[in-house]
C-alpha cells in the first residue's frame, strides 16, 4: 500500500486479501463479458478474480503508474495463463482512457495514500459505463493489534497513521467508504468489512513493521519521534509479533460498491 516499489510486499498483500475480493465480487456479482479495470494493479491486484468472473468473453485491464509493478503484473498474467487480462504503465489522472469505457472499475488503496478522493472519484466515475458499478476497497486500522493487544504495537500504528494523515492520506479512509460513493450519486450501494486473524508466523503478521519501516524518513522528519526511539519500538514490535504465542489481528478491509 505504501509503494509500488516493493514489489514482494505489494504482492503478499494481494495474496492475502484475493480470497475476500473473489467473494465481494461474487456479492456484487460480477458478469461474463464485462470490461474491467483494476486501478493501482501493482504485481498483482485483483486481476485473477476479475479474469475468472468475467470469462472469455470479458476483457480486463490493470494500470499502474510504475513501471516495475506493470512487469511484474505482466508476468503474473502470463503464468495464470489469464489470456483475457492486458495491463499498461498509465496514471490514472494522466491516462488516455475514453469515458464510459467500462462495466466496473475498481480501487483498492488508493484512497488511503493520495488523498485525492475529489479528483480520484471524478476520473473513476468518469471511466464507468452508465450501469456500471464503482468498486472500491480501503482500509480501517480501528481493530489493528497484536493479540493479545500491547501499548508498543498501539503506538507504531499511531506513527502509521499519523505519517499518512501529514502528506495529505488517510490510513482509515475505508471509515468513510460509505458516505463517499453515496455523495457522489451511485445508486444500490453496498459495504462489507473484512478481517484476517493471522498466527504462526503468517508472513503478513508482519505488514506493520514494513508500513513503518517504508515510512522510517517521513516519521523522523516530522519530530513525531526520534530516530533511536523509533528503532528501539520497531525492535520491540519485532520481538512481540515473533513470539509463538502471539497473532496479529490485521486492519479491516472496508470494501463498498455502487451503481452509475
Amino acid at each position: 500500500m505504501e509503494s509500488s516499489n516493493d514489489l514482494p510486499g505489494l504482492r503478499l498483500q494481494a495474496e492475502v486479501w484475493e480470497e475476500e475480493a473473489a467473494e465481494l465480487f461474487d456479492q456484487i456479482p460480477v458478469k461474463p463479458g464485462w470490461a474491467c479495470i483494476d486501478v493501482g494493479c501493482g504485481a498483482m491486484g485483483v486481476l485473477r478474480p476479475l479474469s475468472e468472473r468475467v470469462g472469455p468473453g470479458g476483457r480486463v485491464l490493470g494500470i499502474d503508474s510504475d513501471a516495475a509493478a506493470i512487469i511484474a503484473a505482466e508476468q503474473f498474467a502470463e503464468e495464470n495463463e489469464l489470456m483475457n487480462v492486458r495491463v499498461r504503465q498509465m496514471d490514472i489522472f494522466d491516462g488516455d482512457l475514453d469515458s464510459e469505457t467500462f462495466d466496473l472499475v475498481h480501487l483498492r488503496f488508493m484512497f488511503a495514500p493520495l488523498g485525492r478522493d475529489d479528483e480520484l472519484m471524478a476520473r473513476s466515475l468518469d471511466l464507468l459505463r452508465p450501469g456500471g458499478v464503482l468498486v472500491v476497497q480501503e482500509p480501517d486500522a480501528s481493530c489493528w493489534n497484536t493479540m493479545p493487544p500491547h501499548p508498543a504495537f498501539e503506538e507504531l500504528k499511531s506513527l502509521i497513521v499519523d505519517a499518512y494523515r501529514r502528506r495529505g492520506g488517510d490510513f482509515n479512509a475505508g471509515q468513510r467508504l460509505y458516505r463517499m460513493l453515496d455523495r457522489a450519486g451511485l445508486q444500490k450501494l453496498g459495504v462489507r468489512a473484512v478481517v484476517r486473524a493471522l498466527h504462526g508466523g503468517h508472513p503478513y503478521m508482519r505488514a506493520p513493521l514494513h508500513f513503518a519501516a517504508l515510512l522510517r524518513q517521513r516519521i523522523v522528519a516530522a519530530n513525531l519521534t526520534g530516530a533511536a526511539e523509533f528503532d528501539a519500538l520497531m525492535q520491540t514490535v519485532d520481538g512481540i509479533i515473533s513470539k509463538p504465542d502471539t497473532g496479529v489481528l490485521t486492519f479491516a478491509l472496508l470494501q463498498a460498491w455502487g451503481w452509475k
